[in-house]
């Protein structure tokens, strides 16, 4: 799957001393911290952070690279500063592509030396920009051959993103009308591949120059919201529309195009 997500690579300072017992015996690493909110400049680079001790249930991943998604630098900015200030400094980053180095003692299905892929939950505290990641077992999936490691750390949080929205809100189904809006995104084009999975019809919008792209995820209809009347043209026509440009203008069109029962869903970040 072809996504639009920076990503970047980890390289390795130092290694763990000892992880046979499931995380005990504290080694550090590199990552790069947010000691306060503010833009990409307050970020700092530390060479001895702190490596945690495993959970029966999580895993400790060795970072080959890691996804950056809206919401990291939304968090940098403040966005939740009455959850997170207290925290700080925090390690940002939800996504996470590596190998396995270590496994708590109920983890049974993951093992040392796998390469793996997955996404932390929106609220962790302890990212993934860092040397070794530590994540639940549950959060993480063997990482396909055919993928390198920083097409898989682009995928997850994006995919999930869109699954939560269509699959356990929307609750689409096969014959139904899905309408995505910003179809070349990566949270677009995730819900492009799994509205078509789950046997739905997809339209979405999107400019000229993602039209090929949107296609080869497999959109039955492209329309170009710069030359398009969509409220006008499209009125009553869907069964969920997923917003993921969430704007004014977006939502009016989106609430506007939906079939009466429809759902609407949006990207948009309340302050």
């Amino acid at each position: 799957m072809l996504v639009r997500k920076a990503t970047m690579r980890a390289h390795l300072r130092t290694v763990p001393k000892r992880f046979g017992d499931g995380g005990q015996g504290m080694s550090t690493c590199r990552a790069v911290v947010l000691p306060r909110f503010g833009g990409p400049e307050v970020l700092e680079v530390r060479l001895n952070e702190p490596i945690p001790d495993l959970g029966p249930s999580e895993v400790l991943v060795r970072t080959k690279a890691a996804g950056i998604n809206p919401l990291d630098l939304k968090m940098r900015g403040g966005y939740g500063k009455s959850l997170f200030k207290p925290l700080l400094p925090l390690i940002l980053g939800r996504d996470v592509s590596g190998e396995i180095t270590a496994v708590g003692k109920a983890v049974s299905q993951l093992h040392v030396g796998q390469e793996v892929f997955g996404s932390l939950h929106p609220t962790a505290v302890r990212g993934t920009y860092t040397d070794y990641a530590i994540l639940a077992d549950e959060q993480l999936a063997p990482k396909p051959a055919n993928l390198t490691h920083v097409a898989a750390a682009a995928i997850p949080f994006a995919a999930l993103t869109a699954w939560r929205a269509l699959h356990s809100m929307a609750q689409i189904r096969p014959g139904q009308r899905v309408l995505v809006m910003g179809g070349g995104g990566a949270v677009g084009l995730a819900a492009i591949y799994l509205s078509r999975a789950l046997g739905c019809q997809v339209s979405c919008t999107c400019g000229k120059r993602s039209i090929d792209l949107v296609k080869e995820a497999g959109a039955d209809e492209t329309i170009d919201y710069t030359s398009e009347n969509i409220q006008g043209q499209f009125k009553g026509q869907f069964d969920a529309v997923l917003d993921t440009i969430g704007v004014e203008e977006t939502e009016a069109a989106g609430v506007n195009v939906l079939k009466r029962g429809g759902h609407y869903l949006t990207l948009q970040v309340v302050h």
